[in-house]
């Protein structure tokens, strides 16, 4: 998959929170996004993300996005 869509997705759903600023995607909703090739990034810092992750996170902090 072309790293686009995460892109896509990823913005998404910063959107949804700057809407709403508080969104909850339900666990199916996620698991089906993943089955689609969706990742999962986390944009705290290198620090914070070694202390706690979601399995197969992967870790931009935001400052270098």
């Amino acid at each position: 998959m072309d790293w686009t869509w995460g892109l896509i997705i990823g913005a998404a759903i910063a959107a949804v929170f700057a809407f709403k600023r508080l969104a909850f995607v339900p666990v199916e909703t996620a698991r089906m996004y993943l089955k689609h090739g969706a990742r999962v990034v986390d944009v705290r810092s290198a620090e914070e993300f070694q202390s706690r992750h979601v399995p197969g996170a992967e870790n931009i902090p935001l400052d270098e996005l």
